[in-house]
């Protein structure tokens, strides 16, 4: 009986390589793809971050506020502004956590600047930072130094003493004003 051929012409059957190149395409496809999706969920969790933070630098700009309001119109001291406005003001521990820094107490800086200033001399100067995304924990207090950029295109979320909120780069200091 007569061997069957590989082709018309009766030849030889394909080389064994050429499993391997019919192979090397799928899988090339296939960690072509797994390597986008993981690019594109970095992303999303980037964003998801910040969409996170940027209410709880808002609660705590209100509450910074409202602790203004109730002390005759002063900022709280910078050594203890976490223990000052949590109490009365911030029922939710989780609003000074950054999911970015998740074992950290607190994912934010305030302005030592402000420490016992009266609200009205600082009034509502636009770009005057009250609280940024900062390292340092608790009671994490000081100036432009504490500033850490920790989310997508290395931006960092700022409050302003005018409770507006946004995105800010470090290289970007000329937008921010830490001194009253």
């Amino acid at each position: 009986m007569d061997q069957p051929s590989w082709d018309d012409s009766g030849g030889s059957p394909p080389p064994k390589s050429a499993f391997l190149r019919h192979l090397l395409g799928p899988v090339l496809g296939v960690g072509l793809v797994a390597g986008l999706l993981l690019a594109v969920w970095l992303y999303a969790r980037q964003v998801a971050q910040q969409v996170y933070c940027y209410p709880n630098l808002g609660a705590i700009g209100l509450a910074t506020r409202m602790y203004c309001a109730d002390h005759n119109g002063r900022f709280p001291l910078a050594r203890n502004w976490c223990d000052a406005v949590e109490p009365e003001y911030v029922k939710n521990l989780d609003c000074f956590r950054c999911p970015a820094l998740p074992h950290a107490p607190s994912g934010y800086a305030y302005n030592a600047g402000l420490e016992g200033l009266d609200e009205g001399r600082v009034g509502a100067r636009p770009n005057l930072v009250m609280a940024c995304d900062g390292l340092g924990g608790w009671n994490a207090s000081g100036g432009p130094e504490l500033f850490d950029p920790r989310h997508r295109w290395r931006m960092g979320l700022v409050v302003y003493v005018d409770g507006r909120r946004e995105s800010r780069r470090r290289d970007d200091p000329a937008q921010m004003t830490w001194k009253p």
